[in-house]
């Protein structure tokens, strides 16, 4: 084949073709070493704080159990606390990187400029409910004026007491708020040292043992007050490990995905849940949530539906006094982090 000849001016039109292709070439061959530079060294050592909920626990566990984030070149390590508050102080003091739950880290932190909202999971739809004893003569919201609450301030929990206060003409200050803990909340209650208090779905079936009745819960709020829940990532870890963190999504948006098979949802209740409740009771406050598909929380962000589902409960926590600011979603989500995550989680890498 004899070799084909070009002109003088044809000849810098493709030279600068090929280095046009080959500038673009090394771009994309550096932006895919950032971004999966992990994969190829040491994992990634990450600190992620949780409560051990039926709704906000199980994709963090199932994702450890199952190896999910060990196949994404992934040491992380989970770091359980009894309540939001705790959390929230240990994510901000970096004795953690990240934390996953609703109103505590979402709003507390997310929304006032002190982390960024990674990967949303869930939307708690009858998660906190608020129960008084039988002795108390407690029956309904307006019941309450005068009397003590158990709750953590600064959480669902508070959130919940606010919306109910308001919708029955009550303030903060005609109720003697306690600030304590969830689990600390039901042993409480459970105990009679406090006429009412605000319990998570888990610690129902005991409350009720009690003779503890229903005042009212989130789902008399929904949807017009959807609290999300999902992974905050520091703004230093997430300035530093932008480019890995769509690994950390993708093995949670996996595990989502495994939560739906029965066995990896029985599995999970018989390592973490057994000895707290029944499987019944366990799966009735798993089903207290809402898990959105990666596609459908993708559609979410575009249509701002995640922007107002955090600004919404933190304007609640803002009247309420617990937060001191609220900032912008383009400064407190990344949807182009979650994006990436969905598309690893997708291809099955």
């Amino acid at each position: 084949m004899w070799p084909v000849q070009f002109n003088k001016r044809e000849g810098k039109h493709m030279l600068q073709k090929l280095m046009q292709a080959l500038t673009a070439t090394v771009m994309l061959s550096f932006t895919i070493v950032s971004a999966y530079a992990q994969s190829g060294g040491q994992p990634l050592k990450v600190r992620i704080g949780y409560l051990l909920s039926e709704v906000v626990a199980p994709p963090l566990l199932v994702a450890r159990d199952e190896g999910l984030f060990k196949a994404q070149n992934l040491d992380v390590e989970l770091i359980k606390f009894d309540n939001g508050t705790q959390m929230t102080q240990a994510l901000v003091g970096n004795s953690l990187d990240g934390a996953l739950a609703g109103a505590a880290v979402v709003s507390s932190i997310a929304v006032r400029g002190l982390g960024v909202l990674v990967n949303p999971t869930y939307l708690e739809y009858d998660t906190n409910l608020l129960y008084a004893t039988g002795e108390s003569g407690i029956k309904t919201v307006q019941d309450l004026k005068g009397k003590q609450v158990a709750f953590p301030f600064g959480t669902t929990a508070h959130v919940l007491v606010v919306n109910a206060l308001k919708k029955s003409g009550l303030k903060s200050s005609d109720i003697k708020p306690v600030n304590t803990g969830y689990q600390a909340t039901t042993t409480a209650l459970i105990a009679g040292a406090v006429p009412a208090a605000v319990i998570t779905a888990g610690f129902v079936e005991a409350a009720t043992k009690k003779g503890a009745v229903r005042v009212t819960s989130l789902k008399d709020f929904y949807p017009e007050t959807a609290v999300l829940g999902g992974l905050v990532i520091s703004n230093a870890f997430f300035d530093k490990h932008k480019a890995d963190l769509p690994h950390v999504g993708a093995a949670i948006i996996q595990a989502q995905v495994k939560l739906n098979e029965e066995p990896i949802r029985k599995k999970n209740y018989d390592k973490y849940f057994s000895k707290m409740e029944s499987y019944d009771a366990y799966t009735f406050s798993f089903e207290l949530g809402k898990y959105p598909t990666a596609d459908e929380w993708l559609k979410s962000f575009k249509e701002g539906k995640v922007a107002n589902w955090a600004l919404t409960t933190a304007q609640i926590l803002k009247d309420a006094g617990t937060i001191d600011k609220i900032g912008e979603p383009s400064k407190f989500l990344a949807p182009d982090v979650f994006e990436k995550a969905a598309a690893l989680a997708k291809a099955g890498k």
